[in-house]
């Protein structure tokens, strides 16, 4: 069961504020759980930011954001989205393309039956 949404950002970033930011939140809603913002120009949550990205997403001494990442209940974290350098456009092409996919889809559904289950 996923019990969090986290993104990387910066808020100077075209790509991550407002695209990123307002598709995270809309997946936080989806899902029913709450939202995590991890600001790399922000001293005490760039450590943070860093150590997610290394660990689960497109790492690279200057990596691309935003990447947007799911929290399961298990500990598991899954790296979902990274933004694209091509250009903000392309940005959010790729997030609408995943909100219409059959993955997007099904994980409502899977977290919808877990939270059914629970109650």
């Amino acid at each position: 069961m996923i019990q969090r949404v986290t993104i990387v950002l910066a808020h100077w970033c075209p790509h991550c504020d407002p695209p990123g930011l307002e598709a995270t939140q809309r997946i936080g809603r989806d899902l029913g759980v709450p939202v995590r913002v991890l600001n790399i120009d922000i001293k005490e949550q760039e450590k943070e930011a860093d150590e997610v990205v290394l660990r689960n997403g497109d790492w690279a001494e200057d990596y691309t954001i935003p990447q947007i990442f799911l929290e399961h209940s298990n500990g598991h974290v899954q790296h979902i989205f990274t933004g694209y350098s091509e250009g903000v456009r392309v940005t959010k092409a790729k997030l609408e393309n995943m909100f219409s996919s059959t993955w997007y889809r099904d994980l409502l559904k899977h977290q919808n039956l877990l939270g059914t289950r629970r109650s």
